[in-house]
């Protein structure tokens, strides 16, 4: 089994147990876990050789010190709050850089003390655009080295809540979105280790001219052969779609995929009036599905309260999220369901009211495609491929999709072949519909 679908085997599994109660079990005090991980599996190799040395049998490891950047909030702090959560041994110290104006989620998810607009040195500005674009990234690389690739004193600013927030004295690394920041980070912190957690395709934010230059940076990141650099690189995708997305444009072989569990959001809050359904906002000019959805119900009210079922058509109410009061993920939570209709390959709503267990209404399986690529993942814009990256028919018999260019969206065959890697199609326990009298029903 592989670790992109580990999480979603064990919710499909049927076993009557949270994913908290399978770690209480694994872990101590009532399993065999985390403190035997300290422990070498071959008593012959030097401890050196796994990264423990100076550790004893469950010894507490030294503090981290991580840096964090990247536009998307949620991104960073998927991360961030996974290691604060399952690695309680280990000590962190956060410093979080968002990149777009002000704290946003950082702060509503309970981050005001780490989470810091602190991008005060630097800018990577982009045009405003379908296509938001740093125009010269070869120039804000160089500045970047400038700004932050020696060693300066800390000043009274660089340090909040005792955390100091100077992005030059991180031990790790961690760059989200645009990808490109890993290639900045990883040429100026030569001896850093580097973390990349991708949503977002590799080339997204930067030029034509510039895209050859950084996949082939990007595959001697993965390779450990960027030259100067001898630090380890770890590559991750937020779906499957993407990280098999950016082995299709580079070759590279080890991009994992690790599905968002949204450990940061807090519990539902709010009340909701019975019956109520959301319908999650969705990027369109063209109709207002929660407008249509009352319609419909409003025409069959007869027909469906003769039906029976769980919500009462005379309650029945669908509202569009826009137009919440409180739109947070944590209050729609309290509604009876949510309608999601996609507009991209992955979106973090979706992973968000997964989380906090709303029932979720999503288009049939055969009609996911004509959805998910309206969006920014599969535009021709990011279309760039290393000449050495193979793919085309027949390169991988275990992987059919790679016969396909996922950046097509005239070859419905080879869009349906790469809707199938997205967790549209994988998670379970999503209630799929073909037509809207299913949601009514």
């Amino acid at each position: 089994m592989s670790r992109a679908n580990s999480i979603d085997f064990l919710d499909s599994s049927g076993w009557p147990l949270s994913h908290e109660s399978v770690l209480k079990h694994l872990y101590p005090p009532h399993g065999p876990g985390r403190q035997a991980a300290y422990v070498a599996d071959d008593p012959m190799r030097p401890l050196a050789d796994v990264g423990l040395e100076g550790y004893g049998y469950g010894e507490v490891a030294q503090e981290l010190s991580v840096t964090a950047i990247g536009y998307h909030t949620t991104l960073l702090l998927e991360l961030v709050s996974l290691w604060k959560e399952f690695l309680s041994e280990q000590k962190f110290r956060f410093a979080i850089h968002v990149l777009e104006p002000g704290l946003g989620d950082a702060v509503q998810a309970g981050w005001g003390k780490e989470g810091h607009a602190a991008n005060l040195q630097a800018s990577f500005s982009v045009d405003r655009g379908w296509n938001p674009i740093e125009q010269d990234p070869a120039a804000f690389l160089e500045d970047f080295k400038l700004l932050f690739g020696g060693h300066s004193k800390a000043s009274a600013d660089d340090v909040v809540d005792g955390t100091d927030l100077r992005i030059e004295r991180a031990d790790v690394f961690l760059c989200t979105e645009p990808a490109f920041l890993c290639n900045v980070l990883g040429k100026t912190f030569l001896d850093r280790p580097l973390i990349g957690y991708f949503a977002n395709p590799l080339t997204a934010y930067l030029p034509a001219a510039a895209a050859q230059g950084w996949l082939a940076d990007f595959l001697s990141l993965t390779r450990d052969d960027l030259p100067g650099r001898h630090a380890p690189f770890l590559a991750v995708a937020n779906t499957r779609f993407l990280a098999e997305q950016i082995r299709f444009q580079t070759g590279a072989q080890r991009i994992l995929a690790a599905r968002p569990l949204a450990a940061y959001m807090g519990p539902k809050r709010g009340p909701a009036a019975p019956g109520q359904v959301v319908v999650v906002r969705q990027p369109s000019m063209f109709w207002n599905a929660a407008c249509i959805l009352n319609t419909l119900a409003r025409l069959n009210i007869q027909d469906l309260s003769t039906k029976g079922g769980l919500l009462k058509a005379s309650e029945l109410r669908f509202l569009p999220s826009e137009e919440l009061p409180d739109a947070s993920s944590e209050a729609i939570a309290s509604f009876e369901a949510a309608v999601i209709y996609p507009y991209d390959v992955s979106q973090m709503r979706l992973y968000e009211l997964y989380a906090l267990s709303v029932p979720l209404f999503v288009p049939a399986n055969p009609q996911l495609a004509s959805y998910i690529y309206r969006g920014l993942t599969s535009i021709e814009d990011f279309d760039h491929k290393l000449p050495s990256a193979g793919g085309g028919a027949g390169s991988d018999p275990h992987s059919p999709h790679l016969d396909y260019n996922p950046f097509d969206r005239s070859d419905w065959r080879g869009v349906d072949a790469w809707t199938q890697l997205t967790h549209w199609v994988t998670l379970p326990h999503l209630l799929r519909f073909a037509c809207s009298s299913v949601i009514r029903a």
